[in-house]
């Protein structure tokens, strides 16, 4: 019920603010994008990842190999006899899928709101 309450606090920003908010929204969702295009996959695992946010480069990290790694197109490594994801990877398509549904949300409540409220 926390994010309903959240989205009724929404809809009583003025219409600027809800823009404005949708605006954050959109261009996260697109730097997300960019972050996920420079993903640089070698044998199935991430070398490295960088981001240019604010004009500061900042290293995420470098994910090291498994010792066992399989080349096929889905980038899963083998370790131990599972299968394991790298979360990284994961974790940027869920946070691009939630910039995108939050932008959405925002512009379907100043629908709403211009249009029946």
């Amino acid at each position: 019920m926390a994010g309903y309450e959240k989205l009724l606090d929404l809809m009583m920003l003025s219409r600027e603010d809800q823009a404005r908010f949708g605006e954050a929204l959109k261009y996260l969702g697109e730097d997300l994008r960019r972050m996920e295009a420079k993903l640089d996959y070698t044998n199935g695992s991430v070398r490295t990842l960088r981001s240019e946010m604010d004009g500061v480069h900042h290293d995420l990290g470098i994910i090291k190999k498994s010792k066992t790694t399989i080349n096929n197109p889905t980038n899963v490594t083998v370790k131990n006899g599972f299968f394991k994801r790298d979360w990284k990877e994961i974790f940027y398509v869920l946070a691009i899928l939630a910039s995108t549904l939050g932008y959405l949300i925002v512009q379907t409540l100043i629908y709403i709101q211009e249009n029946l409220g």
